[in-house]
């Protein structure tokens, strides 16, 4: 899983990513909670990529889609993002 938090005033974007090789325990249908900095910001929704059989998800907020939750937090270096049960890091 990969997260990324960019800001070009006054725009800004979220995005988490989530990948696994089948047979891993995820699967297409399933979701997964996507939590920053301990704070419950969405969902996303596995589904299986046609060309490699991978189940991928990804979750976008963006100031263009005007879709950010009203609870998404002042995000800080260092800050936890997770997908499910995975985690990592903002720079």
């Amino acid at each position: 899983m990969s997260a990324r938090y960019d800001v070009r005033a006054p725009r800004r974007k979220f995005n988490a990513s989530f990948e696994s090789a089948p047979g891993l325990g995820f699967a297409a249908g399933q979701k997964l909670g996507v939590a920053v900095g301990g704070v419950a910001v969405g969902q996303m929704a596995l589904r299986r990529d046609v060309a490699s059989g991978d189940i991928v998800g990804d979750l976008t907020f963006a100031t263009e889609l005007r879709n950010f939750p009203a609870n998404f937090p002042n995000v800080t270096p260092g800050m936890s993002v997770t997908v499910g049960s995975l985690g990592c890091a903002l720079r």
